[in-house]
């Protein structure tokens, strides 16, 4: 697999930089990646140099997406959802960052060097193993210069899928007016197990497209899917929605209790439905609230009204949540 490391001599690596200081190192981890005996160790040790915490882009960043994408097309390749998952990451901090640091070199580098691969990852949708199906998917929606072509190809597959929920879901993520118009002709019937995750999806397009009790019925159908609701960054942590605190609810305010349940499992996307979220608070029950809270992790940040709300009715319940 010498091929897999062309060009990568040809870099002064000790002239760039990472979260440790000089990048020096970086061709020995890409050289022991290429070796199942020492892949992952190298991947992890590149992964926390060269992605770190994210934030922004280093400078070697920015020149080892090329070699990470051309390794995660190689099927001889060890680590290689891994190395999908890593290459996520980049994508993902693009839509993350604010100026000036989306504008810097080595971002604006690592940015040009996703899109120039899209045809190429486009391609690994085709390959037979679901999970690197599935981490192609994770990139393809952070590039929404690419929005269009990402809509066609999800559309495209989904009928080929045995289960379609990521790609169904990762339709609502990227969004627009041909994703709305595809979920509002396909999706399934009531009873349907396939249904929530269309529901889910077409919700995130437009919040107003799937009244609350349209989620709350395909919730309690389509329970066993209902937890890859939420994307890998949005996941319920443990205590989410299956475990409320909420004791006897249940038995004396099941449609309160459903709709935690159904807000929890729904991670980040939950955001829009602050109605809902607001009318648990409004009612007798408003730690049922604090755990939806609790449920969206660091996305609730952008659920302070809400918050501040919780802080005044019961200090309990919003301590539990932060």
């Amino acid at each position: 697999m010498a091929e897999l490391l062309d060009g990568v001599s040809e870099i002064d690596w000790s002239a760039l930089d990472h979260a440790y200081g000089s990048a020096e190192r970086v061709p020995l981890w890409l050289a022991a990646m290429t070796d199942p005996a020492t892949s992952a160790d190298a991947l992890s040790d590149l992964d926390a140099a060269v992605y770190h915490q994210g934030g922004a882009v280093y400078s070697a960043g920015a020149a080892v997406v090329p070699f990470l994408i051309r390794f995660a097309m190689d099927t001889a390749v060890p680590e290689r959802v891994d190395i999908l998952e890593l290459l996520t990451r980049f994508a993902a901090l693009h839509n993350q960052m604010r100026e000036p640091w989306t504008s810097r070199p080595a971002a604006l580098a690592c940015r040009t060097a996703l899109l120039a691969a899209f045809d190429g990852l486009r391609r690994l949708l085709d390959e037979p193993d679901p999970a690197i199906r599935g981490g192609v998917v994770e990139i393809l929606v952070e590039l929404g210069e690419r929005a269009d072509d990402v809509v066609h190809e999800l559309i495209r597959r989904i009928p080929g899928e045995t289960d379609p929920t990521d790609y169904v879901l990762a339709l609502g993520t990227v969004g627009g007016n041909a994703a709305a118009a595809w979920l509002a002709r396909n999706t399934p019937p009531p009873g349907d197990p396939r249904r929530l995750a269309f529901l889910v999806a077409a919700r995130r397009i437009d919040r107003e497209a799937v009244p609350a009790e349209e989620m709350l019925a395909a919730r309690r159908r389509g329970a066993r899917t209902s937890r890859r609701l939420a994307g890998p960054r949005d996941r319920v942590r443990p205590g989410g929605p299956d475990s409320t605190g909420a004791g006897g609810h249940d038995a004396v305010a099941p449609t309160r209790f459903q709709l935690c349940q159904v807000l929890s499992a729904f991670g980040a996307a939950a955001l829009p439905a602050q109605p809902e979220l607001t009318a648990l608070l409004e009612s007798d029950q408003p730690r049922l609230a604090c755990t939806v809270l609790g449920g969206l992790g660091p996305a609730a940040s952008d659920a302070r009204p809400t918050l501040s709300l919780v802080a005044g009715r019961d200090g309990r319940g919003a301590a539990a949540a932060v």
